[in-house]
């Protein structure tokens, strides 16, 4: 009966405002990145999902490489191409070593 009391309060509500925007600020954040990110060429080429991408820090560098280099790619150069065959030439390189 006291948490349902404790509960009706407005004070409870009002220290409990700040981290419920934050909270509404980081999924909304994360589902447009996310969006973002299967919107873009580098996911269609390479099919990994962003939790993924956002936790490994190579991964997720060689995306951030492209995201900024992209706009160039209007003017013909292949950005992307270039960075995952460098990257599949460096796997095939360790696994025979």
């Amino acid at each position: 009966m006291l948490f349902k009391e404790l509960l009706l309060q407005p004070f409870v509500w009002l220290s409990l405002l700040p981290f419920l925007l934050l909270l509404i600020i980081q999924i909304v954040s994360n589902f447009i990145r996310n969006k973002e990110y299967k919107n873009s060429a580098y996911y269609q080429i390479t099919k990994l999902p962003y939790s993924y991408v956002e936790n490994d820090l190579g991964v997720y560098g060689e995306y951030l490489t492209y995201k900024y280099l992209k706009d160039f790619e209007t003017n013909g150069a292949k950005f992307l191409l270039i960075f995952i065959s460098l990257r599949k030439m460096v796997k095939q390189q360790r696994l025979m070593f």
